[in-house]
């Protein structure tokens, strides 16, 4: 196990940190210091064997943690947030190491994290929990685009979520009311006319206009914020609720705060 503190002995070296499983195996000291230096030129870290861990850096003992935890020839690792100490830059490239390792030695990673980010980028099959339950499990691509629950849609894909009822069907799409009046248009499904449903429009799945479009295809919105300046996420006031999206402005400049068009794809999440 890694833990999330990484847990190092202050009062030992890096090498014997990493060595500390066999010396509790009574394997010799010579043996278990070659073995040590493997493993932390495993995870580049093979310059520092004598350094303490008072004298690395985050990053560097979360590197040492790693090549102790993986010493025991283990066939599962489990990892609690290794990175979450870290700062976005070390964690982006941290995620690239566990991925190496993984890869390389060929075990099962358990990735505990509350980042869907980490979660999307490293893992073959994702788990989502809340409350000690399982809401879903699937690949990366699976969670994301088909969530079962409405906590998945927003959890794992951002999904702005809304609720309304059928009010159309049709070979290849179904059309739903919001509670607002506006209409959406989802997927077909075979929930029948009258329904009430939950469904989620995807945030990199919208795009602005600023002239109004027929609907079901467009929903009027206004733009309440821009986040951060240069326009990676806006803010939109959208069916009652606040709906978040990630697309970039097509125009010459940021649209100011004033009402606007979305255009939208959804998908039907319950």
């Amino acid at each position: 196990m890694m833990f999330q503190s990484y847990a190092l002995f202050p009062h030992l070296p890096c090498i014997d940190n990493v060595a500390f499983s066999l010396q509790m195996q009574r394997v010799p000291k010579a043996t278990r210091r070659h073995k040590a230096q493997e493993f932390l030129r495993l995870v580049h870290m093979e310059a520092y064997a004598d350094r303490w861990p008072a004298q690395l850096s985050g990053g560097q003992q979360q590197r040492v943690a790693l090549a102790r935890a993986l010493i025991t020839h283990l066939s599962v690792l489990l990892l609690d947030e290794p990175p979450s100490a870290l700062d976005p830059f070390l964690r982006a490239r941290m995620r690239d190491e566990l991925k190496r390792l993984q890869t390389e030695l060929g075990i099962t990673f358990i990735h505990v994290t509350h980042s869907q980010e980490e979660a999307l980028a490293l893992a073959d099959l994702i788990v989502v929990m809340q409350h000690g339950y399982i809401e879903q499990y699937g690949t990366p691509r699976e969670v994301y685009n088909q969530p079962w629950t409405a906590f998945v849609a927003r959890f794992i894909g951002g999904h702005n979520v809304f609720t309304g009822w059928v009010v159309s069907t049709g070979p290849a799409y179904t059309v739903l009311h919001a509670p607002d009046g506006q209409r959406f248009v989802v997927p077909a499904s075979d929930v029948a006319v009258g329904h009430a449903v939950t469904f989620a429009v995807r945030s990199d799945n919208m795009s602005l206009a600023t002239a109004a479009l027929p609907q079901p295809v467009g929903v009027r919105a206004v733009l309440s914020m821009v986040w951060p300046p240069g326009a990676m996420e806006w803010c939109i006031r959208c069916s009652n609720i606040w709906a978040w999206l990630t697309r970039h402005w097509n125009g010459c400049c940021i649209p100011s705060l004033r009402s606007l068009w979305a255009i939208s794809t959804c998908i039907r999440c319950s």
